[in-house]
């Protein structure tokens, strides 16, 4: 996920709203899902505002990861997802990962 190497990064307002939402210590507020359309520069941004972000983080594309789109799909609720990240992505709920 390393696009800073060829793409220039210009900061939106998307960044602000994404760095507000993590600076919270919230315990409801472990989990980020950032949706948009194709190639609007979702990934770049997690790479971007995830390069200071002191916390462990777990990043999942689930354009490239079509296997996990369809398992998360499967969940039938919050903890079926939580177990699933945990299973197959290492996150740690405890520990906010």
């Amino acid at each position: 996920m390393n696009h800073s190497s060829h793409i220039s990064y210009t900061a939106r307002e998307a960044e602000r709203l994404v760095n507000g939402f993590l600076a919270t210590r919230e315990a409801f507020k472990r989990v980020l899902l950032l949706e948009g359309a194709r190639q609007v520069g979702k990934s770049c941004l997690v790479e971007h505002v995830f390069r200071s972000f002191e916390r462990p983080k777990t990043a999942i594309n689930l354009e490239r990861d079509r296997k996990m789109l369809m398992r998360i799909d499967a969940c039938e609720d919050f903890e079926d997802f939580t177990a699933l990240l945990k299973d197959r992505a290492g996150f740690d709920p405890a520990g906010g990962h």
